[in-house]
């Protein structure tokens, strides 16, 4: 099936002449020989283009474009008006809201192009459409899986006793005095785990280090590393900082803010790199130690973990900031006479 075309004409030649030029070519074809007509079948049977002449009794053509214009049905359906006058009613038409404007008599190869064209405008508009409801009906299923599980778990451990820190692929589901978010995949959440899994003992940062996943990459033992970047490092960092600022004047272009503010995020850690790396006069600092170098990076990776997660439940932000203590050893130090437990 080509598509439904409502044809709006009262008179009954210009629709038989219409019937006969679209009839061929497959297209769904209704009509109305009124502006009322008109609006009812709109509205009832939602067709996917129409054929609105300007010029008929009692409701006229651009009234009809604006009353459609404004039904929630028939908002987006595209329409198309048909007239004698190739000037003033051009203006008016559009002024009502119509998508095209075709003259009589009809060019037929003209008008079967412009209404393809607008046929497949309708398509893409309602594919798009279809798949926002169906990712809006996905994200929902998501997330009442999510409180489903998180439920489920906390009704097995008792109640208010137990708070949920768990890797799920790429994602981490975080559950805490019955509130449930998830969080993606970071190093800072590693190192949290790695810490509740035993409250009260310190675990160097090193080792926290270590014990995230193959991808992190480890810091190896020894202390002075020299200079802190070497010449092929700052030609890399370089290098990338160049790519970033392409990558950011092409997510403006694309109107992409999220993209262009990953670039931005990512040029200033570079250049904070490059600033920490280079001294006056361009000069190489050395490198600290390997565990300072540790200490420095787990702070501040479970500190960005701990400001995400107060983005979703301040209360368990709270609770971090008061239990989790980082330095050269770390450590998640609840309050003994606290009963929350941890599934991990």
């Amino acid at each position: 099936m080509e598509g439904r075309i409502l044809l709006v004409d009262d008179q009954p030649q210009n629709l038989r002449l219409l019937e006969a030029m679209l009839g061929p070519y497959g297209y769904r074809l209704s009509s109305a020989s009124s502006g009322d007509e008109a609006i009812r079948t709109a509205t009832t049977e939602t067709p996917d283009l129409i054929l609105l002449d300007v010029v008929m009794p009692g409701i006229g053509g651009y009234d009809v474009c604006r009353q459609l214009r404004a039904n929630e049905a028939t908002k987006f359906v595209p329409i198309v008006m048909v007239t004698a006058n190739p000037d003033q009613d051009k203006i008016a038409a559009l002024e009502a809201g119509a998508d095209d404007f075709v003259l009589e008599p009809f060019d037929k190869q003209e008008l079967l192009a412009r209404i393809r064209s607008l046929l497949r405008i309708k398509r893409y508009h309602d594919t798009i459409e279809r798949q926002a409801h169906e990712l809006t009906a996905l994200n929902q299923t998501l997330e009442q899986r999510v409180a489903a599980q998180v439920n489920e778990i906390l009704s097995l451990r008792g109640l208010g006793g137990t708070a949920l820190f768990r890797r799920e692929g790429e994602v981490w589901t975080i559950a805490f005095e019955g509130s449930a978010f998830r969080l993606k995949d970071t190093k800072g959440l590693h190192y949290i785990a790695a810490l509740l899994r035993q409250p009260d003992r310190e675990i160097h940062a090193l080792d926290l280090v270590t014990s995230a996943p193959a991808d992190d990459r480890p810091i190896p033992a020894g202390s002075d590393a020299g200079a802190v970047l070497d010449a092929e490092a700052k030609a890399q960092y370089k290098s990338r900082l160049d790519e970033l600022e392409d990558e950011m004047a092409e997510a403006e272009r694309f109107n992409d803010p999220e993209r262009a503010g990953r670039a931005r995020d990512e040029r200033e850690a570079i250049a904070h790199e490059l600033a920490a790396a280079v001294g006056l006069g361009g000069r190489d600092r050395k490198a600290v130690s390997d565990a300072e170098r540790a200490r420095i990076n787990v702070t501040r990776a479970i500190k960005a973990v701990v400001d995400r997660i107060a983005e979703n439940s301040p209360a368990l932000a709270k609770h971090f900031e008061s239990t989790l203590k980082t330095g050269t050893f770390c450590v998640y130090a609840p309050d003994p006479r606290s009963a929350l437990k941890w599934e991990l």
